[in-house]
């Protein structure tokens, strides 16, 4: 059932996209990459590596993305299907910031149903070089906030170079702090990220210091992105 599903959220959102660029209004991109490490709100939650196929079309305020999280392995030779991302949201675009609303659903490769979707409405505010999310993930009563900056920017050798920087602090069961005073440092993270882009190809690394852990964790990452 779950491949049946799988099967037609993704032949549904490609068909969309191949037919996009004949549409007024609307853009499409599909991509394909790998990430070494998969991070979630601040966390690093996949070691083993994950590669990636997704689509997102967009019309006006309107966007819908679904990306698909696989693992393969060599040693035995296997490859499975471990989760699948839906994104529906809408933009309210102004000259000082926009705003974006939506909701994630992440559908896990799990053979109980009812453990199977995580909702995570969420809040972006965002204009330019910087960017504000809020996300809430139901099932966890989990609360993340991330800020992103984008750094330098800048060509080497015909290569875009660029950079970016982010924080975040994540609490779970709704404890946000009242005050300055509760806030508890050991739940922020951050980190930053360069990636060298040359048309469609992009390669670069991401770091991330979790402050629960006191760790820093590095990994590479590539994609392939084509924008009808």
């Amino acid at each position: 059932m779950k491949k049946l599903f799988l099967f037609i959220a993704s032949l549904t959102l490609f068909a969309t996209a191949s037919v996009a660029q004949d549409l007024p209004g609307f853009e499409a991109k599909v991509f394909a990459g790998y990430n070494e490490k998969g991070i979630d709100f601040g966390k690093v939650t996949d070691t083993n590596g994950e590669y990636i196929v997704g689509a997102e079309v967009a019309w006006e305020s309107f966007k819908l993305a679904a990306i698909t999280h696989n693992s393969v392995s060599l040693e035995p030779v296997d490859a499975s299907f471990d989760r699948l991302d839906v994104k529906v949201a809408y933009t309210l675009f102004s000259t000082l910031a926009d705003v974006e609303i939506g909701n994630s659903w992440f559908i896990l490769n799990h053979p109980k149903l009812y453990k199977n979707v995580q909702w995570q409405p969420y809040v972006s505010v965002g204009k330019g070089i910087f960017n504000v999310t809020s996300t809430y993930d139901v099932q966890s009563h989990l609360v993340n906030f991330e800020g992103t900056v984008k750094g330098p920017q800048f060509k080497l050798l015909g290569t875009d170079i660029v950079t970016s920087v982010f924080a975040g602090y994540t609490d779970v069961n709704d404890a946000l702090p009242k005050s300055v005073q509760e806030i508890k440092f050991n739940n922020t993270y951050y980190g930053g990220s360069i990636d060298a882009k040359l048309g469609w190809v992009s390669v670069g690394a991401v770091a991330l210091y979790d402050g629960h852990v006191k760790d820093t964790a590095i990994g590479w990452r590539t994609s392939v992105v084509y924008t009808f």
